[in-house]
């Protein structure tokens, strides 16, 4: 504590520095945790389902060029009936108009099959997720909505469980509320049952009507490659069956993240990451010139502090503390610039980043803030510390002598009114003589000391001698062509 007391008092007294320092750590810092906010978000939070690395989505597959697609109802009636999965639905997107409540809006649905929300593990907050009785073509039309979309359209209302809507014109009952964080992977508001008066429709069994979305959870013990391995078992049997449209076409499990994230957007924000991180080292070479080339400065205060006995370890101390405070306090500015540059980046978004606007700076994020201060405090406090322990206690001493040693010398020589130069104290004068003559004309000449050995003493008092010398014999020199006054 007392070391960053020290260095507090020190930097306030060296104010340009400071604020040139703290403000370049501050825009690295929170360049950097503002995008370390969004890559948390999107790519590193795990998913608020049950065992979410369990969840996969379903995708066709070409064998030649890898580019994947929607499923068939074939394929899916396939994984169900051979239990590939533990649990898989089909399901379809689509927009629908809701009324019933306040002004009429556009809304994002799922028409879902009977086992999705057991294959998401995402269970209702309020009343009950869709079951087997809503599938039945005549059963009551039964809808599960959002929390966002209870909160915006219904205004939280307690006894949404019952409360009749329109979607399409068409009337159903509000069956049930889901959790805040199960709007995705599937970014819609309102959930309907998939409805079908039979599966052996010949357009819906179609191997190529490569229409439906699908989403399953893996089965007890089995693993990514094991399910894959079945998928294209079962794939290759409709290849057989049908050559003609799906030739070199299989399926297979691509987990729920990567299926959301796509190849992209992960490369993306890793990129955009070491971009601001790059930009924050360059900062931090900035700031450890700014510190060397101010203990540069301080060298002989760092000298001074090591003769009077100061360790090396106690050096190094010191200008760590310097660039730890400023460190945290760079990154505090940092992290108040963070939480503006965060909204920024959600409101400048595409539409189709996941979880991007879950995006804060929540105690991870703090924390990384946290961490990288005390690193950035490290890299660019490293060399100014170094530097401070190879401080030598004889320049000190040297320059403490040389400069009393010209304030001696100073305080020894007065401007003489006499002849207009440098000359002796009294003491001086007292003892060494000035040996004169005296021109035909009057005039007085000086002459050289009659003691050179006490002008040998050093290089100054041989250097002042010259002068006074010089400006003596000037003034005799005028004097002898003025006229004698007797």
């Amino acid at each position: 504590m007392s070391d960053l007391l020290h260095a507090a008092r020190s930097l306030s007294k060296s104010t340009k520095f400071t604020v040139a320092a703290v403000a370049t750590l501050a825009l690295g810092i929170s360049s950097t945790t503002a995008i370390f906010s969004v890559v948390h978000s999107v790519l590193l939070a795990p998913l608020a389902l049950p065992h979410a690395d369990r969840i996969v989505v379903p995708q066709s597959v070409s064998t030649t060029t890898g580019h994947t697609w929607s499923v068939a109802y074939s394929d899916f009636v396939d994984w169900r009936d051979n239990h590939v999965f533990a649990k898989v639905a089909a399901y379809e997107f689509s927009e629908m108009d809701l009324a019933g409540s306040g002004d009429p809006v556009r809304v994002q649905a799922a028409v879902v099959g009977p086992q999705f929300f057991e294959a998401l593990g995402a269970a209702p907050a309020q009343g009950r997720a869709l079951q087997p009785v809503d599938y039945p073509v005549d059963a009551a039309r039964a809808v599960v909505i959002s929390d966002r979309l209870w909160r915006s359209q219904f205004g939280s209302r307690p006894d949404i469980v019952g409360l009749p809507v329109e979607l399409n014109a068409i009337k159903r009952p509000i069956v049930g509320v889901l959790p805040p964080d199960v709007r995705w992977p599937l970014d819609v508001d309102v959930y309907l049952p998939l409805r079908f008066s039979t599966e052996n429709d010949p357009d819906l069994r179609r191997r190529d009507n490569f229409v439906f979305q699908a989403i399953a959870r893996l089965a007890p013990g089995a693993t990514v490659q094991t399910t894959r391995a079945s998928m294209s078992r079962l794939a290759r049997l409709a290849e057989i069956a049908n050559p003609e449209i799906r030739k070199n076409v299989s399926t297979m499990p691509v987990p729920v993240l990567d299926w959301a994230l796509g190849p992209t957007t992960p490369k993306a924000l890793w990129i955009l990451l070491g971009a601001v991180g790059l930009l924050l080292l360059i900062g931090c070479v900035n700031v450890a010139n700014l510190m060397l080339a101010r203990a540069s400065t301080r060298q002989h205060e760092l000298s001074v502090r090591t003769a009077l006995g100061a360790s090396r370890l106690r050096l190094v101390r010191m200008s760590l503390a310097e660039s730890v405070l400023l460190a945290l306090v760079g990154g505090g500015i940092g992290v108040l610039l963070a939480a503006g540059m965060l909204r920024i980046l959600v409101a400048a978004a595409p539409a189709d980043v996941p979880r991007i606007g879950a995006a804060t700076l929540d105690p991870i994020v703090l924390a990384f803030a946290f961490v990288i201060s005390m690193a950035v405090a490290i890299v660019f406090g490293l060399a100014p510390a170094l530097q401070a322990a190879r401080s030598d206690p004889q320049l000190a001493l040297a320059e403490s002598g040389t400069r009393t040693s010209g304030a001696h010398m100073i305080e020894s020589w007065r401007p003489s009114t006499e002849c207009g130069c440098w000359s002796a104290n009294a003491n001086w004068r007292e003892s060494r003589s000035w040996p004169t003559r005296r021109s035909a004309a009057g005039g007085r000449r000086s002459s050289r000391w009659s003691s050179r050995s006490a002008w040998r003493r050093t290089s100054s008092g041989r250097s002042m001698a010259s002068s006074c010398s010089r400006s003596s014999l000037a003034s005799a020199t005028i004097s002898s062509a003025s006229p004698s006054s007797s």
